[in-house]
């Protein structure tokens, strides 16, 4: 069905005030972890329908969700353009609210595409004006979001910092504390004990379980592989390392997938195996470029 027909009362209502964009916002969610080609619709949707009426609070929704699809359809350059001009229209509206929302987009694609000082200035731009505003939630999920791009940058003390913080100031959600105890557990592998890092994991999967929550699990595989390969517990590390890739590859998970193959490799050059070592680095760099030129083909 053609979206101005299914949507006719919900648009109507735009006109009338383009703070009825929440009506939509909750659709929008409600498609983006279940159903991107109907996330796609309500984006593009919107996107016409904003640019026909000269609604510009809509329409800088509508690019924020367009960044949305393009970062997870892995067409990453695209979606840093929407995001940007997401984030221009809010800056030109001066609305705070949607400013926030387009630099926690642009804080995720940086980070995702290895760009971690604009990550990181993005997403302090975007703490300083939700703690300004007192948006608490999207507080939480750029500081969730700041502290991870921390550990990519090797910052694991000021991470250690924002992770620790979190816990004891704020109410987090069920899946948001799986998050901090991973990322804690990365934390502790990298400056601390291993065998905190172990316990973290462990209490992650037993949140995870008892909330039913969807969890990456070859972050958690990878990650017990990173902690056992510290406690030089090769052949167990080794496991964890094949059931992460594996796990990876038939979920369809590209970069997890080369990041869980890049610590295999360096367990491999730690026990010796320098030439598989080798073949498991190019192997990684391979598949992640051919996914990356048939996506934006």
């Amino acid at each position: 069905m053609d979206f101005q027909l299914k949507y006719v009362k919900e648009l109507a209502s735009l006109k009338e005030n383009e703070d009825n964009i929440e009506i939509f916002r909750k659709e929008a969610m409600k498609y983006l972890s279940s159903n991107l080609e109907e996330f796609k619709k309500i984006s593009d949707g919107l996107l016409i329908f904003s640019e026909e009426n000269k609604l510009y609070k809509v329409n800088a929704w509508a690019y924020y969700y367009q960044g949305w699809y393009n970062f997870d359809t892995t067409h990453y350059d695209k979606a840093v353009t929407s995001f940007l001009k997401s984030y221009e229209i809010f800056n030109n509206i001066v609305d705070k609210e949607g400013i926030v929302y387009a630099c926690n987009g642009l804080t995720n694609v940086y980070c995702q595409i290895g760009q971690l000082n604009l990550a990181n200035e993005w997403g302090l731009k975007g703490i300083t004006i939700a703690e300004e505003i007192n948006n608490k939630s999207a507080l939480i999920t750029l500081l969730l979001n700041t502290g991870i791009n921390y550990i990519q940058m090797q910052h694991f003390d000021k991470a250690k910092e924002i992770f620790s913080s979190m816990e004891l100031m704020y109410d987090l959600s069920d899946q948001q504390r799986v998050a901090c105890l991973l990322a804690m557990a990365e934390i502790e592998i990298h400056i601390g004990d291993s065998m905190k890092s172990l316990s973290y994991i462990e209490e992650a999967s037993k949140a995870e379980e008892k909330s039913h929550l969807i969890t990456d699990m070859s972050e958690i595989h990878k990650l017990k592989g990173m902690a056992y390969k510290k406690l030089m517990e090769y052949d167990i590390a080794e496991n964890e390392f094949v059931m992460a890739c594996n796990y990876a590859e038939q979920q369809n998970l590209t970069y997890e997938r080369c990041s869980a193959m890049v610590e295999w490799a360096n367990l491999c050059v730690n026990v010796g195996r320098k030439q598989e070592a080798i073949k498991k680095t190019k192997r990684s760099c391979l598949h992640m470029f051919f996914k990356r030129y048939k996506c934006s083909s």
